[in-house]
């Protein structure tokens, strides 16, 4: 629930056709840090992140050290979501 913070969530459904995949964005979270990634890690990384591979199941390293985080998943969504006045239980 700290995820969620003081949000409020709500109950959606999905209309129509539509298309979804997961990622993890701690890939975005290890091209933030303060080192330098060669064009062939940062080529990488990307198509780690858009294959949908978790950052847990890679050993990474920065400035010559192992570098691992928990997996932050995402979804990307393209379609309709009609969200509902009901809000889900707390």
């Amino acid at each position: 629930m700290g995820h969620v913070g003081n949000r409020l969530l709500r109950q959606a459904r999905s209309v129509g056709p539509y298309a979804y995949s997961t990622h993890d964005s701690s890939w975005v979270d290890f091209l933030r840090l303060n080192h330098s990634c060669d064009d062939e890690t940062i080529h990488q990384v990307a198509q780690a992140y858009w294959r949908g591979v978790n950052v847990e199941d890679c050993e990474l390293k920065s400035f010559g050290k192992p570098w691992a985080q928990s997996p932050i998943i995402e979804v990307l969504y393209l379609g309709r979501i009609d969200f509902y006045d009901r809000s889900l239980p707390e």
